[in-house]
């Protein structure tokens, strides 16, 4: 069991064993998210970073765990990474996203949107009305349909597929 007596042993040898210097001055950057708690969890952690003493406590407010880690990186890395904020990182995720848009277009096909899939459907039902008393034509329809799901699901594996490309590129 940990005492308060024996806490600065342990943090200085967590500190030597990930190589942190001591003598350097830390920075600590919080954000938080919606919840009602959130505003005095950051402000104690705020307080607690500021009473130690020798550390800069750096508040971003209201952001996702992907902006902080942002900013994170862009604090480590002397701004190599990006530019430190809001604007900075989407900057960022625009820049990704058209490399990967761009990738996108050159090696796919690219789909008719689903939306366009079923009107053009719902035409094609309008139009060929009369015929659908035929059971060879609900069998057309059966497989068209079963054609435009199976569409569909690939549209939807294909932006799933590009939104992880996104957040791949974004850590990297």
């Amino acid at each position: 069991m940990l005492r308060d007596s024996g806490l600065g042993e342990v943090l200085r040898k967590i500190a030597s064993d990930h190589s942190i210097p001591l003598d350097e001055k830390a920075t600590v950057l919080v954000g938080r998210d919606t919840r009602k708690s959130s505003p005095s969890l950051a402000q104690a952690v705020l307080d607690g970073v500021r009473a130690v003493g020798g550390a800069e406590a750096v508040d971003f407010g209201v952001v996702s765990t992907p902006q902080l880690h942002y900013n994170v990186v862009c604090r480590n890395t002397g701004g190599a990474y990006g530019k430190e904020g809001e604007e900075g990182y989407f900057k960022k995720l625009a820049e990704a996203f058209k490399r990967i848009r761009g990738a996108v277009r050159d090696t796919f096909v690219v789909l008719p949107p689903p939306l366009l899939l079923l009107l053009l459907l719902l035409l094609l039902l309008f139009l060929l009305l009369p015929l659908m008393m035929m059971p060879l034509f609900l069998l057309l329809l059966s497989l068209l349909l079963l054609f435009l799901l199976l569409l569909f699901l690939l549209a939807l594996l294909l932006l799933l597929l590009t939104l992880l490309l996104l957040f791949l590129l974004l850590l990297f």
